[in-house]
């Protein structure tokens, strides 16, 4: 359960690191809902004559999505180790939950806001 490279490292520095790398995921969170937008605009917006391609083009933003949030708990488990210096694993640990539950969030009120208002401001702008 020890990181023993870790122990070394004073408590102060632990802190700013983890501070850091938390403003960090912070604005990483930001860039996620607009990498989200960006799926849902290409997703959504897919014409095409063939059912296949269309079918395909829409669905494929989706799937990245998830495969990048299947893979995020791992990108994230790195930085307690590594930058921040965490001593424990059962503190990185902790640290990769409460970073991954703001991803988390973030999608699903991303994926809300733009399944529900963005549709219905199109719908209005279509037929004022």
């Amino acid at each position: 359960d020890v990181y023993w490279d870790n122990v070394d490292v004073s408590a102060d520095s632990v802190d700013q690191r983890s501070t850091i790398f938390s403003l960090a995921v912070f604005f990483l969170t930001l860039q996620w809902s607009l990498v989200l937008l960006a799926c849902y605009a290409v997703s959504t917006h897919v014409r095409s004559t063939n059912a296949l391609v269309a079918s395909v083009v829409s669905y494929l933003p989706v799937l990245a999505v998830n495969a990048l949030l299947a893979l995020l708990p791992y990108i994230l488990l790195s930085p307690p180790r590594r930058y921040e210096k965490q001593k424990f694993d059962t503190v990185a640990n902790l640290l990769v939950l409460r970073r991954y539950f703001v991803f988390q969030i973030v999608n699903i009120y991303t994926t809300v806001f733009t399944g529900s208002v963005l549709s219905e401001l199109a719908r209005l702008v279509e037929r004022p």
